[in-house]
């Protein structure tokens, strides 16, 4: 940080520094140098700091973070699956865009998933993303489009899979879902499942549909209680929980609209 302060540029600095030093210290000046530069970079240049992060430290792990317009080949993908077009009234391609967010798996590893949400709360989910990850306060098992299960909302939940728009209806009903809009996100709904009078969803989840089942179960990687650290990251962006809901219980469910 100091080299690139200076007045003197960090390459002239190293001329200087390893004048008469053995070939290791040289290398060991090189390297704290390079460790410096990187570092500089990357705060004063973010872009730019990733991809010299990448290139030369392959080792760490890179945070992509984005929100963009919805690309041709995914937009290729969604139909039929995500998207229908004889569905009225769902997000069209321009009202959508795809996020790729930082997360923590079940395993303690970081990774990068995608999310397609509504372009208005773009900003808002990348940065509840954003906090969760810095925090390490809260794991995600997959964060994966909703198109690789053929846009089937029982398959992504069973797969534990966490997901956004999906141009539906309420399950038993002719009433389009908020997810139809990219105002609302599903997540880890297998270890957090919706339960109604009919039954839970998804059926295999059944030793997670009941309060006391979920407070035993608090410290499972994934749960979602009250006090959650995921409740509060959507909570400060104005969204609501599924889980505070009287007459059901949709655990998995976070959304803009309330709905």
């Amino acid at each position: 940080m100091q080299a690139i302060e200076s007045t003197t540029t960090p390459s002239h600095s190293f001329r200087v520094a390893a004048g008469g030093l053995s070939d290791a210290a040289r290398l060991s000046i090189m390297d704290r140098v390079l460790a410096d530069t990187v570092i500089a970079v990357k705060r004063y240049f973010p872009i730019i700091g990733f991809i010299a992060i990448s290139t030369i430290c392959p080792a760490l792990p890179v945070r992509a973070e984005t929100v963009q317009p919805i690309p041709d080949a995914v937009w290729a993908a969604m139909q039929g699956k995500s998207y229908h077009a004889d569905i009225k009234g769902c997000a069209q391609r321009a009202d959508l865009v795809l996020l790729t967010v930082p997360y923590w798996d079940y395993s303690g590893k970081s990774k990068t998933g995608q999310l397609i949400v509504n372009a208005s709360v773009g900003k808002d989910v990348l940065d509840i993303f954003k906090t969760l990850y810095t925090d390490k306060s809260y794991v995600f098992e997959r964060v994966e489009l909703i198109d690789k299960y053929g846009g089937n909302d029982r398959a992504s939940m069973t797969a534990n899979n966490t997901s956004a728009y999906n141009c539906r209806t309420v399950s038993g009903t002719s009433r389009l879902s908020s997810h139809a809009r990219g105002l609302a996100i599903d997540i880890n709904p297998f270890t957090n499942p919706y339960v109604w009078k009919e039954g839970t969803s998804p059926p295999g989840a059944t030793a997670y549909d009941t309060l006391r089942e979920r407070q035993a179960a608090k410290n499972k990687p994934g749960m979602i209680l009250r006090k959650s650290a995921v409740v509060k990251a959507f909570k400060s962006k104005g969204w609501k929980w599924g889980g505070e809901w009287s007459l059901i219980k949709d655990y998995q469910h976070f959304s803009a609209d309330g709905k």
